[in-house]
């Protein structure tokens, strides 16, 4: 792991492969919402919403997704505390879906014409 220093914030939370001991924890937060904005996370999630419990096998048949595909976006998302992996059956963590509900929460409060709008504090 680097050494820490502080002016280099921004590089680390890009370099640090070690999440556990990152010097920047709030950081696995914001790597989880860049990895559920990806396309096969989100077929995971899905799933996992509508079929809690599936083992691989059935991930793999319900989402379509490579065993590669699969096999790669199930360890980031362990990693990430996103889903758990008990007795051969994969689960979201309530992490996970307190994550996608805020979000989605956040996104639909805001009108369509104001998405890309200039923030202003109120």
């Amino acid at each position: 792991m680097l050494p820490y220093d502080p002016d280099l914030e921004s590089y680390y939370m890009l370099a640090s492969p070690d999440l556990e001991h990152s010097p920047f924890r709030e950081d696995l937060s914001w790597r989880a919402v860049r990895k559920l904005s990806n396309e096969t996370a989100r077929h995971v999630v899905i799933c996992l919403l509508n079929h809690p419990g599936s083992n691989f096998g059935e991930m793999r048949n319900l989402t379509g997704l490579s065993l590669n595909d699969l096999n790669h976006a199930l360890n980031d998302m362990k990693q990430l505390n996103l889903i758990i992996y008990d007795h051969k059956k994969y689960y979201l963590t309530k992490y996970c879906v307190a994550l996608i509900c805020s979000l989605s929460g956040f996104v639909q409060n805001i009108r369509d014409e104001d998405v890309f709008a200039k923030y202003e504090k109120d």
